[in-house]
């Protein structure tokens, strides 16, 4: 079974960059990757630090192990789009509730 701990390690001997660099762009202090690669454990705050520094590192790969460890420009497009159509069906239906509360409203002030 492989642990978000090892995709991590897989992450960041492969992404290109020294250790100091990928400290730097987390923000951490110097030693705590090495540390990482070496097994020590760390907070799960930090996955939130990776996916802010390296915005083409997959979070589906990364917490779950799915899909590839990195994505393109294409496919974060469409992954946003895709939150953008649910965040607007949402509200679509409160404001379609919303009116229709409205109008029950002014309906009863009519009588």
């Amino acid at each position: 079974m492989v642990l978000i701990r090892d995709r991590i390690v897989h992450f960041i001997e492969n992404c290109g960059l020294p250790y100091q660099q990928i400290e730097k762009k987390i923000g951490v202090s110097n030693g705590f990757v090495g540390k990482i690669v070496k097994g020590s454990s760390f907070n799960v705050n930090i996955l939130d630090d990776f996916l802010i520094a390296f915005p083409n590192l997959n979070p589906l790969w990364l917490i779950a192990g799915e899909g590839e460890m990195f994505i393109d420009a294409d496919d974060k497009l469409k992954i946003h789009q895709e939150d953008i159509k649910k965040d607007f069906e949402f509200l679509k239906q409160e404001m379609t509730q919303k009116i229709e509360i409205l109008h029950q409203k002014m309906q009863s002030f009519a009588v």
